[in-house]
């Protein structure tokens, strides 16, 4: 038995070219089944909390010291609670520096530091955004938050969004 005959179907069954269009119209309605049932949403649109990771770039040393896990911090704009600092991570702060032979490197700044804190947060995701306090929320937002001992300027590298628990 071949594979295709003298009369062009595909292990005597079916024309090669029939199966072509098959395939084309299942996948079609396929695409077409997807773009009209869209994408499963990560969760209801509603109350969520959001985890952030939050960056806080060339600060001093008493700033990081100022800066301790379990702060709660404030949105500077609206005054209401941002979100609870659940880690802080602390690197030295890098800029290129050039090398004799012209090239470029990473090299330390004396007496500055990179801060990631990872913050918990409360917000309200709509269908378009993501709210906390008076802020949308999207990765590279510049934000400033505060307690009564600092004031920070930083931006959001991730976002990460959990759905909240109904109350019981």
């Amino acid at each position: 038995m071949k594979i295709i005959d003298e009369k062009g179907r595909l292990l005597g069954l079916i024309n090669i070219i029939d199966l072509m269009a098959l395939l084309l119209l299942i996948v079609i309605a396929l695409i077409g089944i997807n773009k009209i049932t869209g994408r499963e949403a990560r969760h209801e649109p509603g109350a969520a909390t959001v985890h952030l990771e939050f960056l806080i770039s060339e600060i001093r040393q008493q700033t990081v010291d100022a800066i301790q896990t379990g702060d709660v911090v404030i949105d500077s704009t609206s005054r209401q609670v941002f979100g609870t600092i659940k880690e802080k991570r602390v690197l030295p702060f890098r800029k290129p520096a050039p090398t004799a032979n012209g090239s470029f490197v990473l090299a330390d700044v004396p007496e500055r530091f990179d801060v990631y804190l990872d913050l918990e947060c409360s917000g309200h995701d709509f269908e378009d955004v993501l709210r906390i306090a008076s802020h949308e929320i999207r990765i590279g937002t510049s934000l400033v938050v505060q307690t009564k001992d600092y004031s920070i300027e930083g931006k959001v590298l991730k976002v990460e969004i959990r759905a909240q628990e109904p109350p019981e």
